[in-house]
């Protein structure tokens, strides 16, 4: 009588688990990381400077490309720049006409949560921004 039970046990365990394997946010047991990057960004040390980034390429992947603008603290300067990110690693660089910025890259990371990208740029420093 316990073989009876004991094979369809199994196989009930094994129909609940399988699932629920690979459900959380960074894709499963791989180590990938699929930041949300797609929002309006701001400088936390320059109120009025925003970063509005537009959605990754390709959706609900750890590594693909995406483009987005800053409107400077001034109101007058608009710069464009295109990025990458691989899972928490991230980096965008300005196109050729933002003034001072152009063709100057940024790169760092983008926390758990992805409200917080932590970036470096030799000429300018670091930059803080968040959601």
């Amino acid at each position: 009588m316990k073989p009876n039970i004991f094979i369809p046990l199994i196989i009930a365990t094994l129909l609940v688990a399988f699932p629920n394997m690979y459900c959380n946010k960074s894709g499963g047991s791989s180590g990938d990381f699929i930041p949300i990057i797609e929002n309006q960004w701001h400088n936390i040390n320059v109120a009025d400077d925003f970063f509005d980034i537009g959605p990754a390429a390709q959706a609900n992947v750890n590594s693909s490309t995406f483009t987005g603008t800053e409107d400077s603290a001034s109101g007058t300067a608009f710069y464009s720049f295109s990025g990458s990110f691989t899972n928490h690693n991230i980096q965008f660089t300005y196109d050729n006409n933002s003034g001072a910025k152009s063709n100057q890259t940024f790169s760092g990371t983008i926390n758990d949560a992805s409200t917080v990208m932590t970036l470096h740029n030799n000429v300018f420093g670091d930059l803080v921004i968040e959601k």
